[in-house]
């Protein structure tokens, strides 16, 4: 990653140079909100991840944790996919935090029915991940991104927005604004 790149993550984490008002919005409140008084289920999140057996994970894991549980909450997801490979403690204690009436599904077979679909290398084919960003409306966040399969998925999504970074991703389809791609750190 070149030192401009660096820049530009940088400028977009902190809501700079995007011009899309929901681009915007999920930098400011989703990504990179400070208001954790907010959400009760960060002490959910963080006790699922004080019990995981690998230390050098766990800060991520909460990371991206709570970012979920934001990315949940903001956009009232109703229903989410979560693969069994995926269902680790911190993500679903933070989808149970976000809404504690989300219908949690596990078969791939599920999968469309879902506002959300998370998924992390590639437990999901990417032709399946390609067809369900298509449709308006639906979410997808990954981590661990195969090499490639963020420039793919752009290019399946019709209108919405994608925020990247080298391993992790959240794209959402959403049918009122052009499409856009932020690279920042998730």
């Amino acid at each position: 990653m070149t030192l401009i790149d660096r820049y530009r993550r940088w400028r977009h984490g902190r809501g700079y140079g995007v011009h899309s008002p929901f681009a915007y919005f999920m930098v400011k409140e989703v990504v990179r909100s400070d208001k954790e008084y907010d959400y009760y289920g960060y002490a959910d999140i963080d006790d699922a991840c004080n019990n995981m057996p690998c230390n050098r994970l766990n800060r991520r894991t909460r990371r991206h944790a709570h970012t979920l549980l934001r990315l949940a909450s903001r956009l009232d997801v109703r229903s989410a996919y979560l693969p069994k490979a995926d269902a680790d403690a911190p993500y679903l204690a933070a989808l149970k935090a976000a809404n504690s009436r989300i219908e949690l599904h596990s078969a791939m077979a599920d999968m469309n029915r879902c506002d959300l679909v998370l998924s992390s290398d590639d437990y999901i084919p990417l032709q399946r991940l390609c067809e369900f960003i298509s449709l308006p409306g639906k979410t997808l966040g990954m981590r661990h991104l195969p090499h490639g399969w963020a420039e793919t998925l752009f290019e399946s999504l019709p209108q919405g927005l994608m925020l990247h970074d080298s391993d992790s991703l959240i794209i959402v389809n959403r049918p009122d604004m052009q499409k856009v791609s932020y690279s920042i750190k998730l």
